[in-house]
């Protein structure tokens, strides 16, 4: 009995004594129907022999044991003990003579759970699980949980209530009703039922909805009574939640309205306003009454009923400035029809174009009983034609030269509902004019531009008055004021065709001059990091004559220059350059574009006044030239006037030739491209242009390669005796007679192209087909003189 106690108190309470060995407990899994019963196996796997064990399982809501369903398996004289406990199952078994389990694997117990209605997994966990030796000690163990699949649809309505609101009846209206299968098996919707026949779903078809997705049916309600209503509509399906119901819900109600039908008319003229009622009830009678507009009055004895009456009678009356309608029948008869014309009465049009509004209140639309039946009545309006001319009060012309015509257009408004005619505009001044032709028409709610001129020839500002004549019958003459300014038109500019080189930017400063200029004031800047500039690299140009510079550096990247004469001589001219500005490049420094500006400009006339008019210039200036060459298929003689050279030069050369090309060659060395590997190769490796290549084009292209111009003046282009490869890089073309080559050539020295020769007669000159000398061309050149020369190109 001891060893029993001591058993069982190890059941109950953790014990801490480890042994390595390995030891299992697990439950097995189910899965069926709702309501159902599955049974659960509680398998043990050991290698310690063990002579009780216990578990506890948390069963949740969806679950229930079984009562007595539990059975003891591998046991000697063991006992089985299975009991509910605050919703968890309590298995213990023990041997009252400490046998020990038999076997080392299998199944120890089963029992049976009871399955709710819910779909979904349930886990089967094991809490407080032990195995326990014939020591009375706790053994190692690991334990494995199972669970309850329980299979079925479920339904939920995602849209509980469909509620179609305050409607009028004789008519349908739609709602969505929409439902989702929450369960893990497949559902059926097999119908939808009804509480009430105004509801319906034309469209229904049987359903079968996965688990997880969702179905939508429109439900048509037509109401045929009016009245608030509680209605419902049942999804009939194999949920395990059993059919569901939502709820509709509406309001409706008969239409009766009363309107008032809009209509036009012009001013002073009589137009009858109709009132129009659309009843579904049968109408006996109305009242209503309406505040007259000031532009509409109301016509004495104007009020009638239409054919729609049988013994009816109206009555009309004003109120100080409300009209009140009345019409009733002494036997209680209804008016005839259910909608149309009932009534009308007529106004005179008083003032102008515009809606006039009528608005009807307190409107009363009685049944045979009595009750006011009305559902909705809605105002109308009598609109006023007649042409309304919008326009701005001013027109600016700006700020314009005195050498120019300028026009400007003027937008003219009809805001009338008639078409609006301009018969004339006039000025007061006679540089002020109209180009468009007159009469001018413009349609309803529409917009047309007349066209101004002005020529005025002095400087200052101005201002005049336009008239414009229309039809507008309030506003028959419009008074626009004019206003605006001249100018006499000066100003410099950055000179588009600026001198680039290697070594320097020359900036040509232009002057466009309308004025008399006797001086002039201006702030340059220029990019200090890649130019440098001194006061002796600015210079006047012949249109400044006897005038004298000044000019001093202001920062780091700008300098303030100033011309003046000390006889207030006028500059000549009227357009061109006026400065002249040598930009030093810092060779170590590389850019492709140059930014120079003109700010702070003066232009002084003899007066002293500012005639400037174009105000600060900004200039981009390009400082890559683009060099084009058409190469044929064969052999070419390629030079250009771009300072390109080393390996850079070549690999330029090489990319723009692509695949088109086969050899490259100087007068020394060669390379080859190899068209399937893609590659160059050869003793030439660098590109030098003091020299020309031969190029062997596989296919004709245009090529084109970017750089600065080169500097010559810092090559030395050495002539040996014999043929030398001469790569021309002037920027402009020179006749040879006029060139100067920088030494007298010898008896008997020739120069050719690809195409054409000169050779050179002691005491006559050049003679040959060879007579002009181009950008792009390439020349051999051989020397009968025995010593060495260096080449230049110069004009004599």
């Amino acid at each position: 009995m001891t060893r029993f106690l001591k058993i069982i108190s190890v059941l109950l309470i953790a014990h801490s004594t480890q042994l390595s060995a390995q030891n299992s407990m697990s439950l097995s899994s189910a899965e069926a129907a709702p309501q159902g019963v599955v049974e659960i196996e509680l398998s043990v796997t050991n290698t310690d022999s063990f002579v009780a064990f216990q578990t506890e399982i948390p069963l949740g809501e969806n679950l229930s044991y079984v009562a007595n369903s539990a059975v003891l398996y591998r046991s000697v004289d063991h006992q089985l003990v299975a009991s509910v406990v605050n919703g968890t199952l309590k298995l213990y078994a023990f041997s009252l003579s400490g046998k020990a389990f038999t076997g080392n694997e299998g199944k120890v117990a089963t029992f049976q759970l009871r399955i709710g209605k819910e779909p979904g997994s349930f886990p089967l966990n094991h809490t407080k699980a032990k195995l326990v030796n014939a020591a009375g000690n706790e053994l190692p163990l690991t334990t494995y949980n199972g669970s309850v699949n329980v299979l079925t649809p479920k339904i939920e309505i995602r849209t509980p209530q469909l509620n179609y609101g305050h409607v009028p009846i004789r008519s349908t209206y739609n709602k969505t009703l929409t439902v989702k299968n929450v369960g893990n098996m497949p559902l059926t919707i097999s119908g939808l039922q009804f509480s009430d026949a105004t509801l319906s779903c034309p469209s229904f078809t049987e359903k079968v909805l996965s688990a997880g997705s969702s179905a939508s049916f429109t439900i048509v309600y037509s109401p045929v009574a009016a009245g608030a209503v509680n209605y419902s509509v049942t999804v009939v399906s194999d949920a395990s939640n059993g059919n569901q119901t939502a709820k509709v819900i509406a309001d409706p109600y008969s239409v009766n309205e009363l309107r008032i039908v809009s209509t036009s008319g012009y001013c002073d003229s009589i137009v009858d306003v109709n009132i129009k009622v659309n009843n579904m009830d049968a109408i006996t009678g109305f009242q209503f009454c309406i505040k007259m507009p000031s532009a509409l009055q109301y016509q004495t004895n104007g009020f009638e009923l239409s054919s729609r009456k049988t013994d009816h009678v109206g009555m009309a009356s004003m109120r100080n400035d409300t009209l009140v309608l009345v019409a009733y029948s002494p036997t209680n008869s209804s008016f005839i029809g259910d909608d149309g014309v009932i009534a009308s009465f007529k106004v005179k049009i008083k003032g102008t174009s515009g809606h006039h509004y009528l608005y009807p209140k307190k409107v009363i639309l009685t049944d045979a009983q009595a009750h006011n039946v009305m559902s909705g009545s809605y105002s109308g309006y009598v609109s006023v034609s007649s042409p309304k001319i919008s326009v701005s009060s001013t027109v600016d012309l700006a700020s314009s030269s005195i050498t120019e015509v300028i026009q400007k257009d003027f937008r003219i408004t009809n805001n009338g509902n008639a078409p609006l005619r301009i018969d004339s505009v006039k000025f007061n001044d006679s540089y002020l004019s109209c180009l468009t032709e007159f009469p001018l028409v413009i349609n309803n709610y529409g917009n047309a531009n007349i066209t101004i001129s002005c020529n005025k020839t002095t400087e200052g500002d101005f201002k005049s008055t336009m008239r414009i004549y229309s039809n507008d019958p309030t506003n028959g003459l419009q008074l626009v004021k004019v206003i605006g300014s001249r100018y006499e038109p000066n100003g410099l500019s950055i000179d588009n065709e600026a001198v680039v080189s290697d070594k320097y930017l020359d900036v040509l400063v232009n002057m466009d001059n309308y004025s008399e200029i006797t001086a002039l004031q201006v702030d340059f800047s220029y990019p200090n990091e890649y130019y440098t500039l001194q006061s002796s690299d600015i210079s006047l140009t012949e249109r400044c004559q006897g005038f004298s510079l000044t000019s001093v550096p202001i920062n780091d990247s700008t300098f303030k220059i100033i011309m003046f004469s000390m006889s207030n001589a006028i500059i000549s001219g009227n357009e061109g350059a006026v400065l002249k500005i040598r930009l030093n490049r810092n060779l170590e420094m590389q850019t492709e574009t140059a930014t120079v500006s003109l700010k702070n400009i003066i232009l002084s006339d003899v007066k002293g006044n500012n005639k400037d008019s174009e105000g600060n210039q900004i200039k981009k200036i390009d400082l890559l030239t683009t060099d084009v060459r058409e190469l044929k298929q064969g052999w070419n003689w390629y030079s250009t006037n771009l300072n390109i050279n080393g390996t850079e030069g070549l690999d330029a050369l090489k990319e723009a030739l692509g695949d088109n090309a086969q050899i490259i060659k100087s007068m020394t060395e060669f390379t080859l491209y190899y068209e399937e590997q893609g590659v160059w190769d050869g003793s030439l490796d660098m590109f030098d242009n003091k020299t020309f290549y031969m190029i062997n084009m596989s296919n004709p292209i245009n090529i084109e390669l970017r750089g600065f111009l080169t500097d010559m003046a810092q090559y030395e282009i050495i002539i040996k005796k014999g043929w030398n490869w001469i790569n021309y890089y002037n920027n402009e073309e020179i006749s040879i007679d006029e060139t100067d080559f920088g030494f007298t050539p010898a008896d008997g020295d020739v120069i050719k192209s690809q195409t054409k020769f000169a050779k050179y007669y002691e005491g006559y000159g050049w003679d040959g087909s060879l007579e002009i000398l181009q950008t792009g061309d390439a020349y051999m050149y051989f020397s009968n003189d025995d010593n060495d020369k260096i080449m230049s190109f110069n004009k004599l």
